[in-house]
């Protein structure tokens, strides 16, 4: 059975929701970048009124991260 790579819940590897410095176009929160990590699905979402985009590409991801 393979083991988790980390089981720390501050680990990046264990992050749910990232924070980025675009916001929301809808209430002007600020957008969180959320899904799953490991498959690389992620899209924008607003935790204020629920706003989403489409899943992001993965130049839209690398954007965000760099």
């Amino acid at each position: 059975m393979a083991e988790s790579c980390c089981n720390d819940p501050g680990c990046g590897c264990n992050t749910t929701s990232l924070y980025t410095g675009k916001d929301c176009p809808v209430c002007g929160r600020r957008l969180r970048v959320t899904g799953d990590l490991q498959q690389i699905r992620l899209k924008l979402t607003c935790p204020g009124c629920g706003y989403q985009t489409p899943q992001l590409s993965i130049d839209e991801v690398r954007v965000l991260i760099d």
